[in-house]
């Protein structure tokens, strides 16, 4: 991009006025940015000194962190009643101006107001929608309604993390075991183990059981996977093919797991 050119007009104009106004200020008068007004008083050595610089930086935020007599009048008539979003509409300023005026001010909003504000501003139970049953063109104007056509989601459109045919994840269930899940097409997972038994023998009959040899549920080679019976299942996993001590420890905890939940069952249903 060619760099901006001063007219000799501009020139005098910046020579003439540097010292009582700013950079910003310049190029606002000139019409054009900083920048080429900066280059030109650095390289005629007419930057300013540091005192006139912080002049200029005073002068420049007044208004905008600066308050008045007027603006804390306000505050300090409405701020128990009004919050500080609304009061911000009301002076012309941002949220976090009357914020940390409020605190300049010593003005501190009571604990209960400002839970009480919270409360009123939460959605209430069986609060209903401010559209609901109504169509948009009966709360919207058109002109509102053309801009939502930008931001709409447009048809067949996917989210930047939908995953690819074959991509596999780690899914945990409710006993904190986790598996491994295959995405076989758009929206259907299902647990790659399942997969790559069915891909060479066909689906799994509704008797059957598909279990890990080696009890690995990472571990979904078709070699560490067979088929058995609910009832084959059911002896393999039987607390009988344990130590006579261990299988009667798990029936304990049993019997003292069952007693637990029982008794908090019963003191949930006399509250």
């Amino acid at each position: 991009m060619p760099k901006a050119i001063l007219t000799k007009r501009n020139q005098a104009f910046i020579r003439a006025n540097c010292l009582t106004l700013s950079c910003r200020e310049l190029a606002d008068h000139i019409g054009c940015s900083r920048t080429p007004v900066s280059r030109y008083l650095k390289k005629e050595g007419l930057t300013p000194p540091p005192g006139v610089i912080e002049q200029f930086r005073v002068r420049g935020l007044t208004g905008r962190t600066t308050s008045d007599s007027r603006t804390d009048k306000v505050l300090l008539r409405n701020y128990l009643a009004i919050p500080p979003q609304r009061l911000a509409e009301m002076v012309g300023r941002s949220e976090t101006f009357v914020k940390t005026r409020l605190r300049q001010l010593g003005l501190v909003i009571p604990a209960e107001i400002v839970e009480k504000r919270k409360a009123e501003s939460r959605i209430q139970v069986g609060q209903q929608p401010f559209n609901k049953g109504r169509r948009q063109s009966e709360y919207m104007s058109k002109k509102a309604i053309a801009k939502t056509k930008k931001t709409r989601f447009k048809k067949g459109h996917l989210p930047k993390n939908t995953k690819a045919d074959g991509v596999i994840t780690l899914r945990t269930d409710n006993r904190g075991v986790q598996y491994k899940w295959i995405r076989v097409s758009l929206g259907i997972w299902i647990p790659l183990h399942r997969h790559v038994w069915e891909t060479t023998n066909g689906p799994i009959p509704k008797a059957k059981k598909l279990v890990f040899k080696d009890g690995d549920t990472m571990n979904c080679a078709l070699s560490n996977l067979e088929l058995l019976s609910a009832g084959d299942l059911m002896k393999r996993n039987s607390i009988h093919n344990y130590p006579e001590p261990i299988a009667k420890a798990v029936q304990l905890r049993g019997a003292l797991n069952r007693q637990i939940n029982k008794h908090l069952k019963r003191l949930k249903n006399e509250k």
